[in-house]
């Protein structure tokens, strides 16, 4: 083979160490790049060049005004609450005050009268009174109107279900307040002793229920038979789901239809007649108010309450059986 010239191998030898070269300038560029963009924190070696300071460009605070906060729906807590004087007697009334008269039959029979006797008298059936005077209760709430024209949400209807709950709180504190003057029973042990409570010691022509505080209900639901089953049934009809022996549960806050958490008491008998509420008056409104520029939201409700048949229903206080050790 013919020696190569000596030209061709002085170009090639030419061309290796200029991409050497290349190479080390490259090289030095990209560490001379990451020395001028390190972080400003990092302790600098002695003879480290000084570090440039950060690019100040438009950050998403300087546009706060172009990409505005989300505002969310707001969230409602909660609060199970039960209108009570869906299951009392309800009774519109016109005037202020008055008497409700209250008929008792008087259980009587009929006497066999032979021909062309004279009539015996019957029985009476005993007429009472409950008086009743009606008591007004009012309140409102002041809303501004720059609240009103920029928030991102309803607010004016959310205030007006607040001022319903008001009101409905305000005749279920008064519905309960009667309901616990009910005949005490004090020493209602387990499902039986209840069970006993309905089928004896209330009539048969009353429409029984059981208002019963959480822990009373939560007692109760736990409950099982000896073979392992739940003693309360469901019910679809009711609130709670629940049914005692095919008598409606309806629960309430341990410290309503008692006085503290904790507490197992329940209404048990028929709050419709136990109880009767006298409507007179129920009314909203909404006005403009130039002195405060806004709106004031204002509710009006005017009633009574009334025990009317004492032999309605028993105010329980229960109590889980004591386990019978084994032998």
């Amino acid at each position: 083979k013919a020696p190569e010239p000596t030209e061709k191998k002085s170009k090639r030898g030419e061309d290796k160490m200029n991409k050497e070269k290349d190479l080390r300038e490259l090289q030095e560029s990209v560490i001379a790049s990451y020395v001028r963009h390190r972080n400003f924190n990092h302790v600098r070696a002695e003879g480290d060049p000084e570090p440039e300071p950060a690019i100040e460009g438009m950050k998403l605070a300087d546009g706060g005004v172009l990409v505005p906060e989300q505002i969310l729906a707001p969230y409602e807590v909660p609060d199970g609450l039960v209108d009570l004087s869906k299951y009392v007697n309800v009774v519109p009334v016109t005037r202020g005050s008055g008497s409700y008269p209250i008929i008792t039959g008087s259980g009587g029979t009929m006497a066999s009268v032979a021909e062309l006797e004279k009539n015996p008298e019957l029985a009476k059936p005993a007429i009472t009174k409950v008086d009743y005077s009606v008591s007004t209760y009012r309140g409102y709430v002041p809303i501004s109107q720059e609240l009103i024209d920029d928030a991102d949400y309803p607010v004016v209807p959310l205030i007006a279900s607040d001022i319903k709950k008001q009101e409905i709180n305000t005749k279920n504190a008064k519905i309960i307040a009667i309901l616990k003057t009910a005949t005490a029973k004090n020493s209602v042990v387990g499902i039986d002793d209840l069970k006993t409570l309905m089928n004896v010691s209330i009539s048969k022509v009353y429409n029984t229920k059981l208002f019963m505080s959480q822990s009373m209900y939560d007692s109760l639901d736990r409950a099982k038979d000896g073979m392992g089953r739940y003693l309360l049934q469901d019910d679809i009809k009711a609130a709670s789901g629940k049914a005692l022996s095919g008598n409606e549960i309806v629960v309430l806050d341990d410290d309503v239809i008692g006085t503290k958490a904790g507490d197992m008491k329940a209404f048990v008998g028929d709050a419709r007649a136990f109880v009767t509420l006298f409507n007179r008056k129920q009314a909203s409104a909404k006005w403009i108010d130039h002195n405060i520029y806004g709106e004031l939201l204002a509710a009006f409700i005017r009633f009574d309450a009334k025990k009317v048949d004492t032999n309605a229903g028993y105010y329980v206080t229960y109590s889980e059986p004591s386990e019978t050790p084994e032998p």
